[in-house]
């Protein structure tokens, strides 16, 4: 997956080699009992209320779809062969989205 250009130069300083991976270390895999173990303890240690890991993939993708980013690019990203699952299950809009979308009809009623 791409990551912002924002973030490349945070992950460049803190490589070993080419072959370490963010998550895992020097292994392209992890167990995922461990990896929901380690998500858990950054969790309690950050003082953060306890969330499921899996919850992360829901955000990403409600995040890139309310700054606009096109939902094909976004389901290719999540891995989705459709993009109807990554509408249908992972874009949950806020409250405030919700609102946004609802006020510009404001506009458009104002501009007649």
């Amino acid at each position: 997956m791409p990551l912002p250009s924002d973030i490349v130069p945070y992950f460049k300083e803190r490589a070993r080699t080419d072959t370490d991976y963010v998550a895992t270390g020097n292994e392209f895999c992890m167990e995922p009992r461990v990896c929901r173990q380690r998500f858990k303890q950054f969790q309690e240690r950050a003082g953060i209320k306890h969330h499921k890991f899996h919850n992360l993939r829901h955000t990403y993708a409600t995040n890139c779809i309310e700054q606009g980013v096109d939902v094909k690019t976004l389901s290719e990203n999540l891995g989705h062969s459709d993009v109807n699952i990554t509408l249908q299950r992972y874009v949950h809009p806020s409250m405030k989205s919700k609102k946004a979308q609802v006020n510009k009809l404001s506009t458009f009623a104002s501009s007649k």
